[in-house]
Parts: structure tokens; C-alpha cells; sequence
């Protein structure tokens, strides 16, 4: 008994209360100087949802609750203490149901694109195994979490493959990646080429997956496909130059929309094609006929946008190091394995169709002063308009205009929207209110008291 009145008044005191916020507010200082270094996914998961944080708010919710029971039974005068700290206790239940059931992501669309798939900042390793490099069956899925949980040479992430073990031995939270492609015996066709004009000049890799048929690089008005055969695109909606493989060869075909004229060849490293796009010509740098990527990352101290995490992969003594929405090839003497480490993807249950997208620059600037979106929702014939200020409501989900991306002429080709479902959201609000009202209640009484004494 003598134990238990221990405990109830160890949760009762004010030491636990001064201690449990105090250990926040420190948690709260490091967490922000954490992301502004590894950025939101690692302050997230190292720092604000971390055993620590939880035991923290654990404790001020129980500290909360004893504190309440001591004042048993209640009176009149306890309303506006009552009241305040059953606000604190809605706050932090609707602070673990956003935690644990609510969802976060983004969706990029193109004018005229459907889209029903967010990306959220969680991250899976996922491998899929195929015997012909086409049909793809997924042998492993785990939600990983790298940032909390580091692999390292001495203490690797193990992923069963059957009688095999693929490794992850290394992560760097923050790294930027060089694009490399190195020969392969089984790999698939890769080629570093530079396109050149007299308003652009774009220099980049493009690379085809031995299990795919085509691989599309967009550029602009224009674009480059790789293609495992002519026959493998049969309309375009653009200016395109078709690219096939073929051993040591690369041949090309020049094609427009709505056009029987086409123009073939073929292309040497070294060789300049004009295009046709206006004066832009194609020039072949670089061509591996089977090749793989073996990207370099080089770890930094601070995140930032050309800064993403990294993972080392060591399969049958094959060491590789692939980045966040990647994939890689590994090989026996059956099968192919490819590795997938990417940003979960989940379901709306609905469908966005982006209808039109404006953007209004300050003037004499290109600098972007508001920007909006018509949107379609599941092929309804009403467009609903998305703006900085003006979200969308539907289904339980709260849908922001988050930004855009442009081309290098600085034409919009995407909009980006940040898509939030937050069910602890009113609960939250409805605890902030009691906090408030408690404490004007508290506040209204002692001034009354006081008045009352003179």
C-alpha cells in the first residue's frame, strides 16, 4: 500500500510536471536544430517520434491525470483546472491519432493527368525476383527506417531471398549522387548524350532496365525514348527521337505527331543529329549496349534539395549503393532481383485530374507571386479550383496547393498539391478550446476573488 501511495504521489508532483515539459521543450530545441540539418523525415523519425518523445508525453498525460484525481471529489471552484487539463489531454489524443492513423503525402500531375496515389514520407525496401526480366514477383516489402535505425558494416539490415541473404550494410541520411553506368553482362542499354541549342543546352543519361520495353526522358516540347524496339511505340503526342539497341549499334527514327514522314539512321559516339526541334541537335557522349547504374554518393553534413539518403546493398559479395526512389539489379545463375528502396505510395479512394494550371508572376519578374489549379474529382463534369489560400475538402482529405514545376523556359508543366488527412484534427482544436476557456475560467474566478478582498 505504502508502494502504490509512492507512485500515486511521485505522478502527483509538481518535480514530474517542471521535469516531463522541461525534457520537452529540450527535445522540441534539438529537434529543430536537427531538420534544418538532415531535414523533416530524419528529425521525424529520430527526434519527435522517437521512444523518448513518447515516454515524455506518456508521462505528462499520466502526470495530468493523478494531478486531477487528487482534486477528487470535485467542486465548483476546480472548473477552469478541470477544464485546462482535460484541454491538454484532448490535445495529446488527437496528437496520437494523427500519429498513428492519419496521412501525409504529395501528388504531382501533369495538365490533363489522373492521379489517385500520394507519395508519404515513409520508406520501403522491396524486392521482386523474375526468371525472363519481365514478369516481376515480389518477394519482400518492409517499411524501413534507416534514420532510427541505421544499418552499418558490423550490424547489417538482413533481407531473406530463400536460400540467399541480400545485405543492407550502410546509410547515409543526407548524400548527393553522380549518375554512373558501368558495363554488364546481363544490364540493359544506357547512353550519355548532350542536347544543344542556342536557348538550352542539357547534358544527361538515360537508361533503359533489361525488364522494361521503353524509357521516356521528356524534354519540354520534346522528347527521347529508349526503346527495346521500334515497334514498341506505335502514336506519339509530341516531337520524338526513338532509340534502339541493337548489339554495338544505336539506331534512331525521327518522328513527329500526325506525321508519315520518318527520318532513321544510325548513331556513332561522337555523332551529331539535328533534330528538327528548332536548332537543337543531339549528340551521342557515351553508349554502354549492356550496362547498369552504379550511382556515387558522397555523404554531407546538411541536407538540402539536391541531398537525398542512400543505402549500400551487398548481395553474394557484390557491394552497390542505390538512393531513395531507386532501383537496382542483382543476378544468379537463374534469376534477376530487383531491389526497390522508395517513398510508400497510398491510395486516395478518389481520383484528381489536373484541368488547367495558372501561375501569376510579379511584375517586370519571373518569380511567382500565386499560382492555382482546375481540378476534376473523379470525372465529375464541375472543375473545383485549388489555390495557395483556397484548399480542397473531400473525402476526409484537406488538398493544398504546394507548388509547381517549370521547364527550362520557365513554362509550368506540373503542379504539385500536399495532400493531408488529419483525424485527430478537431480533437485537437476542441482541447485547445477547454485550454483556453479553463483559462479564462480560472482567470474570471481570481479576479472575482480579488475584488471581492477589497
Amino acid at each position: 500500500m505504502k508502494f502504490l501511495l509512492y507512485i500515486y504521489s511521485f505522478f502527483c508532483s509538481l518535480k514530474l510536471a517542471v521535469f516531463t515539459l522541461s525534457a520537452m521543450v529540450v527535445l522540441f530545441a534539438v529537434g529543430t536544430f536537427y531538420e534544418s540539418a538532415q531535414g523533416r523525415l530524419a528529425a521525424q523519425e529520430v527526434i519527435y517520434r522517437s521512444v523518448w518523445m513518447t515516454i515524455l508525453v506518456s508521462l505528462l498525460a499520466f502526470n495530468i491525470m493523478a494531478v486531477m484525481m487528487d482534486r477528487w471529489p470535485w467542486k465548483k471552484r476546480h472548473v477552469g483546472f478541470l477544464l485546462a487539463h482535460f484541454g491538454i489531454l484532448f490535445v495529446i489524443t488527437g496528437s496520437l491519432m494523427t500519429r498513428f492513423y492519419g496521412v501525409d503525402g504529395n501528388l504531382r500531375l501533369a495538365l490533363g493527368e489522373r492521379g489517385k496515389q500520394i507519395t508519404t514520407s515513409s520508406t520501403l525496401l522491396m524486392v521482386y525476383s523474375s526468371f525472363d526480366a519481365h514478369n516481376l514477383t515480389e518477394l519482400y516489402r518492409e517499411k524501413v527506417y534507416f534514420f532510427r535505425h541505421s544499418p552499418k558494416p558490423e550490424n547489417p539490415h538482413p533481407v531473406p531471398l530463400g536460400s540467399d541473404t541480400l545485405r543492407v550494410t550502410d546509410f547515409y541520411p543526407t548524400a548527393t549522387a553522380r549518375e554512373k553506368y558501368e558495363p554488364a553482362l546481363r544490364g540493359g542499354p544506357a547512353l550519355r548524350f548532350q542536347m544543344g541549342g542556342s536557348q538550352a543546352q542539357l547534358v544527361k543519361w538515360i537508361f533503359k532496365p533489361p525488364y522494361l520495353d521503353k524509357v521516356k526522358l521528356p524534354l519540354g516540347p520534346a522528347q527521347v525514348l529508349l526503346l527495346k524496339s521500334f515497334s514498341s511505340v506505335e502514336n506519339i503526342d509530341r516531337p520524338s527521337l526513338l532509340l534502339v539497341s541493337s548489339g554495338e549499334k544505336l539506331q534512331y527514327e525521327l518522328r513527329r505527331p500526325k506525321s508519315k514522314k520518318v527520318i532513321k539512321g544510325t548513331l556513332k559516339v561522337g555523332s551529331v543529329l539535328k533534330t528538327g526541334w528548332m536548332d537543337f541537335q543531339f549528340r551521342l557522349i557515351e553508349y554502354l549496349p549492356k550496362a547498369l547504374p552504379n550511382t556515387v554518393f558522397t555523404p554531407q553534413k546538411r541536407a538540402g534539395e539536391s541531398t537525398n539518403s542512400a543505402i549500400q546493398l551487398e548481395f553474394r559479395g557484390e557491394k552497390r549503393w542505390m538512393g531513395l526512389n531507386s532501383h537496382l539489379f542483382f543476378f544468379d545463375e537463374e534469376k534477376v532481383y530487383v531491389v526497390a528502396y522508395v517513398n510508400e505510395r497510398k491510395d486516395l479512394g478518389f481520383q484528381l485530374q489536373l484541368k488547367d494550371f495558372k501561375v501569376i508572376r510579379y511584375p517586370s519578374s519571373f518569380k511567382a507571386a500565386a499560382y492555382e489549379s482546375e481540378v476534376r474529382v473523379n470525372e465529375t463534369k464541375e472543375a473545383k479550383l485549388i489555390s495557395m489560400n483556397h484548399p480542397l475538402k473531400f473525402a476526409g482529405y484537406t488538398i493544398y496547393q504546394s507548388g509547381f514545376e517549370e521547364d527550362e523556359k520557365g513554362v509550368p508543366v506540373a503542379s504539385v498539391f500536399s495532400i493531408n488527412k488529419d483525424p485527430g484534427r478537431f480533437v485537437k482544436y476542441f482541447g485547445s478550446f477547454l485550454i483556453v476557456l479553463g483559462s479564462f475560467v480560472l482567470f474570471l474566478r481570481r479576479n472575482l476573488r480579488g475584488r471581492r478582498k477589497v
